[in-house]
């Protein structure tokens, strides 16, 4: 198993993991902040009393039985809370991911709540089976996931991530073709709303 990346973040000075680190950028340049420290100055900065949430990374099982890890992230922004769940592959965010949106005044246990609400039904659905031919989708006819990065393709082609696994747009469109005059209705949503 990989290592998980690390960053020393630039006002505690602890050493994090890499993917529970923001950016940021002030007169001195760019400083690696860890989560913590970040909101703790977004507070103050916007006059909130706010105290950091820290959750435990937990496991999940899916309708199929296996094993998801998930990590959590909690990040204040310029319109509210941002809450976070992610697999980490690679020892980065990937696989599964969710995110729930709450205004500044909200209990981010009752966001992790809603959060973890949304996992469970997602695990506890797939939306793609095995087939003669490889990965078909599933009797629902429904294919819900998420839009990444494909370095195999520079990024002109998106990689997706269905059931937690990536798809590549070929595959999709090989899957898709079992459906060849069927009609076909594409939604993108905010990757805050459940799907």
């Amino acid at each position: 198993m990989k290592a998980v990346p690390s960053e020393r973040c630039g006002s505690c000075g602890r050493d994090v993991a890499a993917h529970d680190t923001v950016q940021t950028s002030g007169e001195e340049g760019p400083e690696m902040l860890c989560c913590r420290c970040f909101n703790e100055r977004a507070a103050e900065q916007m006059g909130l009393n706010f105290a950091h949430p820290a959750f435990e990374a937990m496991m999940l099982t899916d309708c199929r039985g296996a094993g998801h890890e998930f990590h959590f992230r909690t990040q204040l922004v310029p319109s509210g809370l941002l809450v976070e769940a992610f697999e980490l592959k690679g020892g980065w965010p990937g696989g599964y991911k969710f995110a729930v949106f709450g205004d500044f005044e909200e209990d981010a246990m009752e966001l992790f709540g809603e959060l973890l609400g949304r996992m469970r039904r997602a695990l506890a659905r797939k939306d793609l089976k095995a087939g003669e031919t490889g990965r078909e989708i599933g009797p629902e006819r429904t294919v819900r996931g998420r839009i990444t990065w494909d370095d195999e393709s520079d990024g002109r082609l998106p990689l997706l991530v269905v059931d937690g696994e990536e798809v590549t747009w070929d595959e999709l469109g090989r899957m898709l073709m079992t459906f060849e005059g069927f009609q076909l209705r594409l939604e993108v949503r905010d990757r805050t709303d459940e799907v």
